[in-house]
């Protein structure tokens, strides 16, 4: 069974502000496809999730990046998941570490990004 999420620029879920708490466990199976619209490099012009405290579990499912009117410049950050209590695998088509080509734009990845280490950035290069 194929799963797809579309994360539109935003917050899954609503705006962060209007439902504060309310994610939980995040698991992604082998057979997910995210696609994080992105629009530009503003938290609220790429898709982004937010999981606080708890497992991001990323089982290696597929990521894409769907640019709308829009192709990022040299070291533009995004960060697509964040807030986890901790970091379970990786995305299949992008290694923990090191360069990766997503949308035909050069990124560096990290799975333990962000202020709490524990969100999955991507910095465009």
């Amino acid at each position: 069974m194929l799963i797809q999420l579309r994360l539109d620029p935003g917050c899954l879920g609503g705006r962060r502000d209007q439902y504060p708490g309310r994610c939980g466990l995040l698991y992604f199976a082998s057979s997910t496809v995210v696609t994080s619209t992105i629009t530009g490099t503003g938290i609220t012009q790429f898709g982004h999730i937010v999981i606080p405290n708890e497992c991001i579990t990323y089982g290696n499912a597929w990521l894409n990046l769907d640019y709308v009117n829009f192709k990022p410049a040299g070291a533009s950050g995004f960060d697509i998941v964040s807030g986890g209590a901790w970091n379970i695998g990786q995305f299949y088509n992008v290694p923990a570490s090191g360069l990766t080509n997503l949308g035909g734009d050069l990124y560096t990845v990290n799975y333990y990004g962000g202020a709490g280490h524990h969100d999955f950035v991507l910095l465009s290069m």
